[in-house]
């Protein structure tokens, strides 16, 4: 879900190629929330070469100050190709470049332009007697003066649909000159406005046609949203709605040509009259350019947004951001863009048709926890591209979110400020048991001095028993970082394993490993080279905060001729811990033993932990929103945890954990693993 500013709509450029089209980069205002609202700001023939003012302040409802900048749709109706770039009314602002103007029919595209010190913006274009409509979408206010109209990204869903049917419009093509009733689920109350992304397909090859979206039951006003009807196009726009049912009447206007179109709406967030976090911040600058080394069809980029162009670093400020997407390629296509942290939403964010020329289309996108988005070519044929900052929204991000089909997002993942440069995320699937427990079993194998590898889970869907994990390897900063945190200021007490002397045979099956060569030769004598090994497991189940919940950790000691384990020097120790600062009740180390034969030795152990009213916890951490996710539950929570860890003797350690929640809003913490040589309590 991402944050923008002004509405999208796809716009036709010549050049193949790319360059900064801005000067300057960084912010170009102060922080302030949303504020609806619509009219036509003026128009005007613009000369070549000169910027041209538009007084904002004051105009549309717009106050006379406390205005940071303002989102607007800029039409273009007449004159030959040309650029047009917008700037605040201050030479000392930089500009960007905000519609391409192909020399024929309608154009529009939005921009979020900061306020000059004058109470305006500009226009400026290179070619002569360009007629341009400014249209107002809302406005933001300065950090000094505070309104509600937070913006909420939200993961993206279709509110309507006429190809296949939905809740919002009914399944048939819009005719010209027409308006409609678009019912948007799944907002709350109070809610000003929605960003969404608005897909059009014409039933054939038509005209010109334009959209006019406004609150359900009010008055249709003077904007206009233009598009060519030619081929399918993406647009994102900013849309008010009626505060109370959610709903916006949505103005089908048709040219000459204009044929029956379908329409697909994606809600990506909403700003609410209630909320006074979700900040924007106008900024111009280009933060990610392809420069010839063109995207695959098919293939995914990840960009990274914080810490770039003045955009906040990485950490839990930065929610979205308003970003501006070129793209060319020699054949039609279609990018998706959205969060690294979560799978690329359905529906286009910019379309795209070919022929070398390029595209531009302004999207709201939610940023991952690492501060990054992902850009994928869903085209046939290699893209060029270039991404632009218009600005960014910052707020305190909330520890979870459900998504629509009740998958939890865990949006504080520790992993991500691991700086784990092999970082990658999986999906994991579970086995749902009788009780509605989903049980989790992972194995792997490694060599010796492979480094420490990290587990986090992001996402759980305890309905499905799927999740996905952040995995990666662990550097010596990154484990000094993450050990204090884990134990959460105490030292567990470490029990000794049972040991059971074992005949001679397989290891516990777990996935096989490249057995590695082993260097040292056997000395004089044919005595075989003894090692000395250490390996552990740990998991652990941690709160949003990172507040260590439970955690269990095998710890294995044994000595390894070259083929051989030898029958004497091996130990094992498990550390088990609880949250300190509440009830708990514990089974106790349950099936702590360590197992040798002649060529392997395995500690696994597993304990279960419960609490009756963990839901309180929570809900003193995180106040009653967060809880809510959960429906209040306030059965027993039971925490399960099976680590183990195999040592064997051609120099390999294989190692696996069984893990499963249930009851009392424990779905709102997550797991996190990491295993290696050494020790780890």
């Amino acid at each position: 879900m991402a944050a923008l500013v002004t509405f999208v709509s796809l716009v036709g450029m010549t050049a193949p190629s790319f360059a900064d089209t801005g000067t300057g980069t960084g912010a170009t205002g102060t922080a302030g929330l949303f504020v609806p609202a619509n009219g036509r700001l003026g128009s005007t023939v613009l000369p070549p070469a000169s910027w041209r003012s538009f007084p904002v302040l004051g105009q549309l409802g717009i106050p006379t100050s406390g205005v940071s900048a303002v989102s607007v749709t800029l039409n273009v109706a007449a004159g030959p190709e040309t650029d047009i770039y917008a700037a605040p009314d201050d030479p000392a602002h930089p500009s960007f470049l905000a519609v391409h103007y192909q020399g024929f029919g309608t154009t529009s595209n939005s921009a979020v332009v900061a306020v000059g010190a004058n109470g305006s913006i500009s226009l400026e274009t290179v070619a002569p007697n360009v007629v341009v409509f400014v249209d107002l979408q809302g406005y933001y206010t300065s950090g000094t003066t505070t309104a509600p109209g937070g913006y909420v990204p939200v993961t993206p869903y279709i509110a309507a649909n006429t190809m296949t049917g939905g809740t919002g419009l009914p399944p048939i093509p819009l005719n010209p000159n027409q308006t409609s009733v678009v019912n948007v689920p799944k907002l709350p109350t109070p809610v000003s406005a929605i960003f969404a992304n608005i897909y059009v397909n014409p039933t054939r090859p038509g005209g010109s046609g334009w959209f006019t979206p406004y609150p359900d039951g009010g008055t249709k006003p003077d904007n206009q949203i233009a598009f060519s009807e030619s081929r399918p196009v993406s647009m994102g726009t900013i849309i008010s709605v009626n505060n109370q049912t959610g709903k916006f009447d949505l103005y089908y206007g048709g040219g000459t040509g204009a044929v029956q179109i379908n329409v697909m709406i994606q809600v990506l967030g909403y700003f609410t009259p209630t909320a006074t976090l979700g900040a924007f911040t106008p900024a111009a600058g280009s933060i990610y350019d392809s420069k010839g080394a063109t995207i695959a069809a098919g293939a995914t980029v990840k960009v990274p947004v914080a810490g770039i162009g003045g955009a906040p670093a990485v950490g839990n400020s930065l929610l979205a951001a308003a970003l501006n997407f070129r793209v060319s390629s020699a054949a039609s296509g279609s990018l998706a863009v959205g969060a690294s942290d979560r799978p690329l939403p359905l529906g286009a964010a910019a379309s795209f048709s070919g022929g070398d020329q390029a595209y531009s289309t302004l999207s709201n996108v939610p940023i991952s926890g690492d501060g990054s988005i992902n850009v994928k070519n869903n085209g046939t044929s290699p893209i060029n591209l270039l991404v632009d900052l218009e600005g960014w929204y910052t707020g305190t991000r909330l520890p979870i979110s459900v998504d629509p089909d009740g998958t939890i997002r865990y949006n504080n993942v520790f992993a991500y400020g691991l700086n784990m440069p092999d970082l990658t995320t999986v999906a994991e699937s579970g086995a749902m048991q009788s009780d509605g427990t989903c049980l989790f079993s992972s194995s792997s194998a490694a060599v010796e001095n492979s480094g420490d590898v990290y587990n986090e889970v992001a996402t759980y869907n305890p309905t499905t028993c799927q999740r996905t994990l952040v995995h990666g390897s662990l550097s010596a900063d990154a484990i000094a970082t993450l050990t204090p945190a884990v134990t959460g200021g105490t030292t567990p007490t470490p029990v000794p394993a049972t040991v059971q002397q074992l005949p001679p045979g397989p290891a516990p099956a777990v996935a096989a490993a490249a057995a590695p060569s082993l260097a040292a030769p056997s000395p004089a004598g044919g005595v075989p080279n003894t090692a000395y090994i250490q390996a552990y497991d740990k998991s652990a189940y941690i709160d949003p905060l990172f507040i260590t919940i439970t955690s269990l950790s095998v710890n294995l000691t044994y000595a390894r001729g070259q083929g051989f384990i030898l029958g004497s020097g091996y130990s094992g120790y498990a550390y088990d811990y609880a949250f300190k600062y509440d009830g708990w009740s514990k089974s106790g180390l349950q099936n702590n033993n360590l197992g040798v034969s002649s060529t392997w030795v395995n500690y696994s152990v597993n304990e279960t932990f419960r609490n009756d009213d963990f839901e309180e916890i929570l809900i003193r951490i995180f106040g009653v929103a967060a809880v809510a996710a959960c429906g209040f539950d306030t059965s027993t929570a039971v925490f399960y945890l099976n680590p183990r860890v195999t040592g064997n003797a051609d120099g390999t350690y294989t190692w696996g954990h069984n893990n499963s929640v249930k009851g009392g809003c424990s779905n709102l913490v997550h797991f996190h693993n990491w295993h290696d040589y050494g020790h780890s309590n």
